[in-house]
């Protein structure tokens, strides 16, 4: 049995062990991680005993910083991953998350990484509302970049003004979307692509200035975006006295073009002008015009890199052939080379348009995101309103009051077996 003596050392010596436990157990949440710090509001209780009979309970409220990573900030992809608009659309997802991988190397954006979240809607405007719908309200994206063909984007555009999301469009081009947006109506939609009627215009004056042709026979696809081109390629040829000899429409995705081909041919146009987006569609219109005899160069809205063109092209059997795209990896200005090399080391294939709109998209949201402080709605949709961005073609892009920028253009044509290019810049041609 201790003496009086001992004892008080004892409860000496217990009391300075539990003040010094007590100090370590508080001081353990201020260790600062290396990595994603993030500040919470943790309580800490602190138990401190004075007799045996009574204990007194002291709540201490301290902010801290823990290890846990910070919620990445999501970004809905919609685009027509399989279907006649597949290429496009793949073409479109590497090229985002091409953009999303560089950004999160440098540590993401407000020290937040992004998320892609991709949903494929085979080019149908009904599924396209769904995907955009399950991205809103499911997966509870921040902004959606989308969705690479003009009757989409139309079919979501109310979507998501109605749910105060932002809709940043990189490749839809028809001229309804354009007279809908910003001061006109939707401010949730933004557009970094010039649109159909400003390329067709530069097209227009390469075609029936520069090439001379006196008459046309239109072919398009019954879309949005085909009946688009056949209405402002038909307007300009009235301003250079362009005789229209013909215009068909017909289905997205058509195989048989046959009976629109025979007709052109008795017509005999200097030049078919074309509102076309599938790729499988130009190769057929192109091997039936050579069944048929049908001598005629193509021109208008198509994909002249299409894969299934280079035969015919190396065979010299698309001579004079001619488009303008709203984007060509034979630029050779501001940082694109890079950006060829870069994607074409990561993917195997030069760039498309839809690849390289859709990276610079990114870069664009993300700006937005960066300026906007937040991941909110709607206050990014606010930073985007003016938002200037520096392209990788070296030109300075900025939203006009409708939500839309005017990057260059760029006139193709096949010459010798190869392609020709001419830089149009489409702010001149408002």
């Amino acid at each position: 049995m201790l003496s009086r003596k001992h004892r008080g050392l004892s409860n000496t010596i217990a009391g300075a062990a539990m003040i010094i436990l007590l100090f370590i157990g508080v001081g353990i949440g201020y260790v600062i991680p290396r990595e994603a710090p993030v500040a919470q509001t943790i309580t800490v209780t602190n138990v401190v005993t004075q007799t045996v009979t009574q204990t007194r309970v002291e709540t201490t409220t301290a902010t801290v910083t823990a290890t846990q990573p910070a919620t990445p900030i999501k970004i809905g992809f919609s685009a027509p991953l399989t279907g006649a608009g597949a290429f496009y659309g793949q073409q479109a997802l590497w090229g985002a998350q091409m953009a999303v991988d560089e950004i999160n190397a440098r540590g993401g954006v407000l020290n937040r990484q992004l998320t892609l979240i991709a949903e494929d809607h085979r080019g149908v405007p009904a599924e396209a509302v769904s995907t955009v719908e399950k991205l809103i309200n499911v997966d509870q994206v921040s902004v959606i970049i989308g969705t690479f063909f003009s009757s989409p984007t139309l079919a979501v555009m109310p979507i998501v003004a109605k749910a105060g999301v932002p809709l940043f469009s990189p490749v839809s081009s028809s001229p309804l979307i354009y007279n809908q947006t910003g001061v006109q109506g939707n401010k949730w939609v933004f557009k970094t692509n010039p649109s159909d009627t400003l390329m067709v215009r530069a097209l227009a004056k390469f075609m029936f200035d520069v090439k001379g042709y006196k008459s046309v026979s239109l072919v398009a696809e019954d879309t949005d975006f085909g009946r688009g081109i056949v209405n402002t390629l038909e307007a300009e040829a009235g301003k250079y006295g362009v005789k229209v000899l013909s215009k068909d429409f017909v289905e997205q995705g058509a195989k048989d073009f046959t009976a629109v081909l025979t007709k052109i041919r008795g017509l005999k146009p200097d030049v078919i002008g074309l509102g076309i987006t599938g790729t499988a569609q130009i190769e057929l219109i192109v091997k039936q015009s050579k069944e048929l005899g049908v001598k005629i160069p193509l021109s208008g809205r198509y994909d002249i890199f299409a894969p299934e063109l280079k035969p015919y092209i190396e065979a010299g059997e698309a001579e004079g052939f001619n488009t303008v795209t709203p984007y060509s990896p034979l630029f050779e200005g501001g940082r694109n080379p890079e950006f060829v090399k870069s994607f074409k080391a990561r993917t195997g294939q030069d760039p498309h348009w839809n690849a390289f709109l859709a990276y610079e998209c990114v870069y664009v949201v993300a700006k937005a995101i960066q300026k906007a402080g937040s991941s909110d709605r709607a206050a990014i949709r606010n930073a985007a309103e003016g938002l200037e961005y520096d392209s990788v073609t070296g030109l300075k892009l900025k939203f006009d009051e409708n939500n839309h920028m005017f990057p260059y253009c760029y006139i193709i044509e096949v010459k010798d077996k190869k392609f020709n290019l001419q830089v149009i810049e489409t702010a001149a041609l408002k």
